[in-house]
């Protein structure tokens, strides 16, 4: 169980059986995520942050970052794939061998992008449960939830991606309305 929100409902499971239930309800998916280096710029044709792969396309990526766009390596092409989601055990069963994943985001990259030579480095991580879901009524079980911990007068801020945006900006804006929101 790799998610906070989880987490915290496991530690307040026994004082606040409510509060336990509404964190434990909210969903979130798996991700691999598989980083690839490549000698040369194989990139010269696509000069981007990179592309997202919308669902109707059937692949088994979700994603691909062209980190060295952004960040350029020394004349190497290092990429970031993304897989699964909503979709990791029907496409990779639950427990996927590191080598099976790397296969599949190569050869993804090779007919997405033309690279069909073998990285010289890579790096395989599955990262469980790590993005929640906003599912229809989310925003009403972070209102319960906060309404359980204000009236309850818990020392508590629910801050981070699984109660009001996923993105960078949501996470850092959720942060500094914690902070705010503390009483001394």
């Amino acid at each position: 169980m790799n998610d906070y929100f989880r987490r915290l409902a496991t530690i307040v499971r026994n004082q606040h059986p409510e509060l336990s239930k509404e964190l434990s309800a909210i969903p979130s998916v798996t991700v691999a995520v598989v980083n690839l280096a490549f000698k040369g710029d194989n990139l010269l044709k696509h000069d981007a942050f990179g592309f997202l792969v919308p669902p109707l396309e059937d692949k088994p990526i979700l994603g691909v970052i062209f980190d060295s766009c952004s960040f350029p390596q020394d004349g190497h092409t290092v990429l970031t794939i993304m897989m699964g989601g909503k979709w990791f055990s029907s496409r990779f069963g639950d427990s996927p061998t590191e080598n099976s994943l790397l296969e599949i985001a190569s050869n993804e990259v090779k007919k997405t992008l033309g690279i069909s030579e073998k990285p010289f480095c890579h790096r395989v991580s599955v990262l469980r449960d790590c993005i929640p879901q906003y599912i229809v009524g989310h925003h009403d079980r972070v209102m319960r939830i906060r309404d359980y911990i204000k009236k309850n007068k818990l020392p508590l801020s629910l801050v981070g991606a699984s109660y009001d945006g996923v993105g960078v900006n949501d996470v850092i804006m959720s942060a500094k309305e914690g902070v705010q929101n503390l009483s001394v």
